[in-house]
């Protein structure tokens, strides 16, 4: 099966009229970081754009024509913050959460219209969305999912929806393409992906302009990071530096979570040294785990089956049975960097 990267290179996807794109305020999906990567890349002058800045001009230029746009690459590349950046400066941004009951996500869009007074002649006579909702749960999901793409599809709007790949099959059919018909879509996708959320997100993916941000240069990593940490606070920020640098590998969202990680402290060598972006570690799990707790599982169901619940020392044998993985804990469970 052809991943997913290779399915968009060059989607197919269909140009639809649409007013253009207004500055105003908004709220991102997710709080911007401090430090850098606004409109322009740290460390470059607006006269001199980044590929990154060429990047994001393109994408806004693509959702200007009614074109939907997928961001893609691997996590801490600064897709979510992009996202938020060009939904934030929308009017009519709906930020689409990738999970959850769809019903739920159908509720929070038809929020939104009516405080836009978009929702229908049927419901402008309330004051409060409470009553609304009372009288929108009555509909089936096909139902609402009608009122909310007619009501939609009478504005200029923009769908956003970050860690799309988590995107369920039923959602993307349910909610997903039904809206991409009256919405601009705006994707951020974390990759790679595997073939079952590959085959999910198919759908709306094809229907997408594929970008891909450029990673930053090493200069512009060091301008993002002593953006956000004081330089002056750290005795060791030379080996910080090299730390990051090597670790960011061009993400700027790494370089902004191994800063947040040091902010506060005085960044001793061996905190320096335990530094690795929580996006790319996973817990890893002794070999001893399912052996302990088979042993324990086997002692205590044995007590029970002797003695009943009746016998104190049950309580006593389950709880240090407890204790014993409680205290072991840090030496089951690791962490280590993908």
């Amino acid at each position: 099966m052809t991943g997913l990267g290779s399915v968009l290179l060059t989607p197919p996807f269909t140009p639809r009229k649409r007013l253009p794109v207004r500055a105003a305020a908004g709220q991102p999906p997710v709080p911007l970081p401090v430090g850098g990567l606004g409109a322009t890349s740290p460390g470059l002058s607006a006269a001199h754009p980044s590929p990154r800045d060429q990047a994001e001009a393109e994408i806004r230029a693509i959702l200007a024509k009614g074109q939907h746009a997928l961001i893609a690459g691997p996590a801490g590349m600064g897709k979510s913050r992009l996202l938020g950046q060009i939904a934030q400066a929308h009017p009519h941004a709906f930020y689409l959460p990738a999970s959850g009951a769809k019903k739920a996500i159908l509720f929070t869009l038809a929020e939104r219209l009516f405080d836009d007074g978009r929702l229908g002649e049927a419901y402008a006579y309330f004051a409060d969305f409470a009553d609304v909702r009372k009288k929108l749960g009555r509909l089936t999901l096909p139902e609402l999912m009608a009122v909310v793409t007619e009501a939609a599809q009478s504005g200029d709007y923009l769908l956003a929806i970050d860690h799309a790949e988590t995107l369920t099959e039923r959602t993307v059919k349910d909610i997903v393409l039904p809206l991409s018909r009256v919405c601009t879509l705006l994707l951020a996708v974390d990759t790679p992906v595997t073939p079952a959320r590959e085959r999910n997100l198919r759908p709306v993916a094809d229907r997408c302009r594929r970008f891909e941000l450029p990673p930053l240069t090493d200069d512009e990593l060091r301008a993002l990071l002593w953006q956000t940490l004081d330089r002056a606070n750290h005795r060791h920020w030379q080996v910080i530096e090299a730390k990051v640098l090597d670790t960011a590998g061009g993400r700027p969202g790494v370089v902004v979570d191994l800063a947040r990680q040091l902010a506060g402290s005085a960044g001793s060598l061996r905190e320096i040294r335990s530094l690795q972006h929580s996006a790319h570690a996973d817990r890893r799990v002794s070999l001893l785990v399912p052996f302990l707790l088979l042993v324990i599982t086997t002692v205590v169901t044995s007590r029970y089956l002797a003695r009943g619940f009746d016998d104190p020392s049950f309580y006593l044998l389950a709880s240090l049975g407890y204790g014993f993985v409680l205290v072991l804990r840090p030496l089951l469970y690791k962490r280590r960097s993908k």
